[in-house]
Order: C-alpha cells, then sequence, then structure tokens
C-alpha cells in the first residue's frame, strides 16, 4: 500500500457518458458528490479501491449516509445506479470503486517517495557534514587557546625565575614586581607546596 494524498480526475470528466447519465438523474448534482465523495474515501481507506473501516471491515449503506449526511434510503437508491453503471462493484463482501488505477497512479506516487526519500537523505548528509566542521573549528579554537596559555606561561615562568636567581630565593621574591601578578602568585604557592595567598592591597 502507498501513503496517497491526491486523487486523480481527467479533465474531461463531465464528458464521460457515465457522468452524463448521473446528471441527468433527478438530483443528478447529489450523484456526482456521493460519487466524489466515495473516490476520497477510497483514497484514505488506501486498500486498492475498497470501501472499508481498518483493513477489512466492509463499509455499509448506513455508513455512507452518516459520512454524507444523507439518508440510508437515497444513498442507497444512488448507489444501486453506481452498480447498474458498472462505477462500483462487490468483491469480497465490500464496495470497490472500478478501474480503480484510472483515479490515481502507483508509478506517480513511487516516484515521489523515492524523491522524498532522496531529499532526506541529502538533509541528514548536509547536517552531519556541517555538525563535524563545527567540531573540526571548535578543536582548532581549543588548540589554540591552549597553545596561547602554555605561552604566557612559560613567558611568567621565565620572568619569576629570573627575580628567583636575583633574589636568590622564591620566599624572597616580590611578586608584584611581576606582570600578571595573579598568576604569578598562584605559581608562588606551587613552588612553596603550599597555599599562600596574595597580599591584601593597602
Amino acid at each position: 500500500m502507498y501513503n496517497l494524498q491526491w486523487l486523480k480526475l481527467e479533465i474531461k470528466i463531465f464528458s464521460n457518458r457515465k457522468i452524463q447519465i448521473l446528471l441527468k438523474e433527478q438530483d443528478g448534482d447529489t450523484y456526482f458528490r456521493v460519487w466524489i465523495q466515495l473516490l476520497s474515501i477510497a483514497m484514505e481507506c488506501n486498500n486498492e479501491g475498497k470501501l472499508v473501516i481498518g483493513k477489512n471491515t466492509p463499509m455499509t449503506i448506513e455508513n455512507f449516509s452518516k459520512i454524507m449526511g444523507k439518508s440510508k434510503k437515497k444513498i442507497e437508491k444512488i448507489i444501486k445506479k453506481f452498480q447498474e453503471l458498472n462505477m462500483l462493484i462487490v468483491e469480497d463482501g465490500a464496495y470497490k470503486i472500478k478501474n480503480w488505477s484510472k483515479y490515481q497512479s502507483i508509478e506517480t506516487s513511487e516516484k515521489y517517495q523515492e524523491q522524498n526519500r532522496i531529499r532526506q537523505q541529502r538533509y541528514r548528509e548536509k547536517l552531519k557534514s556541517e555538525k563535524e566542521k563545527s567540531n573540526v573549528t571548535i578543536t582548532e579554537n581549543n588548540e589554540q587557546e591552549d597553545n596561547t596559555l602554555e605561552e604566557s606561561l612559560e613567558k611568567l615562568n621565565i620572568k619569576i625565575g629570573c627575580h628567583i636567581l636575583k633574589c636568590g630565593n622564591v620566599k624572597d621574591v616580590d611578586f608584584n614586581d611581576i606582570n600578571n601578578n595573579d598568576s604569578a602568585y598562584h605559581l608562588r604557592d606551587i613552588l612553596l607546596g603550599k597555599d599562600v595567598e596574595k597580599p591584601e592591597e593597602d
């Protein structure tokens, strides 16, 4: 079965001999409308033209009457006319549209579904590609930030090392003389092996 979303009608439908016969009936417009409704119901049933509820429960005159807002007597008369014109048949106990393939195109539906599948696949591939590019960019940015931090710490270590050599002892280094002294005090704590807070400013 296919998920059919539209109904195919020929352009010259009103020139069709059977349709002309229906329109000549008393209240012919109602006959025509009921026929189009039956075609629409068959599309919704999606069971090769059979008018059923669910998979196999045949729809009845009463069902059609409720759906179309017409009396059972009126619907029964119209259905009988459709059968006389061989537009509607009974198969396996269920009403069925005769020559159902005329009113929809399986080939077109298959083509549409295949095109839709390809579009969805391309969209998923596009999202995957964009995500991979995003991950690469984040990784490169992180590497650049890490390199920048390492360079800054290396320069800071050199400054601290110079002050230690000058003072002879890490405890005697005046870390206020070193630029970026927040990081400098943190490194001093590490060098001393204990928590030493930065002196409060006066």
